[in-house]
């Protein structure tokens, strides 16, 4: 039986092998196939799309949003950093998806300063912005930041995710926020993610020994509303 890895990389040398023909200026698109089809190869993947636009291969949208997101497991900032500047100099700034997408790989990288930088330059963040920001805190166990960020993102029109109530629900726990914690529950079973956030609540409940509430949360009947 074929290794399924084998043959997908297989099938990336296949299409890479077009861009000879239509060298020195292979369509867009298939660059794009290249590149996706190389996601689970991420250096192969970035060095592939900097050696095109070296070679003058014109990047769109969509080839930064292939390359961020097959890229994103790769941990080399400086690369990263490359990236970040050429999605401003392409005239991309601006495309929230692709801003999110570096926020979150500063924050992977460990600079969230970065990241909280690059967040700030958002100017609409939606709910893939807040999550990721509220994550990668949350990965940097910087309860304090996490729950500062949700409470601010209720502060505009977004909707957040039902994991961005876990996380934040995560993050009270660490930093010894029950009064908090209970606060962010209560709205999530508002916006109806109660079964969702349940286990988070248990366990925060349990983290501060407080064993009642436990019992009460676990019962339909004398769970707080």
């Amino acid at each position: 039986m074929k290794n399924p890895s084998s043959a997908k990389q297989s099938q990336a040398r296949k299409v890479e092998s077009h861009l000879v023909t239509f060298s020195p200026a292979p369509p867009v698109f298939l660059l794009n196939r290249v590149i996706e089809t190389y996601g689970g190869y991420p250096e192969k993947a970035l060095s592939l799309f900097l050696d095109m636009n070296r070679s003058g291969v014109y990047a769109s949208e969509v080839t930064f949003a292939s390359v961020l997101g097959s890229c994103g497991a790769m941990l080399a900032l400086c690369l990263w950093r490359q990236v970040h500047g050429l999605i401003v100099k392409y005239g991309f700034v601006g495309n929230v998806i692709l801003e999110s997408s570096l926020v979150d790989v500063y924050g992977k990288c460990q600079v969230i300063k970065d990241g909280q930088k690059m967040f700030d330059e958002i100017k609409n963040p939606i709910a893939v912005s807040w999550n990721v920001i509220v994550r990668r805190y949350l990965e940097m166990d910087d309860g304090t930041k996490v729950g500062f960020m949700f409470f601010k993102m209720f502060q505009t029109a977004v909707r957040p995710f039902n994991f961005t109530f876990s996380n934040a629900l995560i993050a009270c726990s660490s930093i010894f926020a029950l009064k908090e914690g209970k606060q962010i529950h209560g709205v999530a079973i508002k916006m109806g993610f109660e079964d969702d956030e349940l286990p988070c609540m248990l366990h925060m409940c349990a983290s501060f020994g407080d064993l009642l509430a436990v019992s009460q949360w676990r019962d339909p009947v004398t769970r707080p509303c």
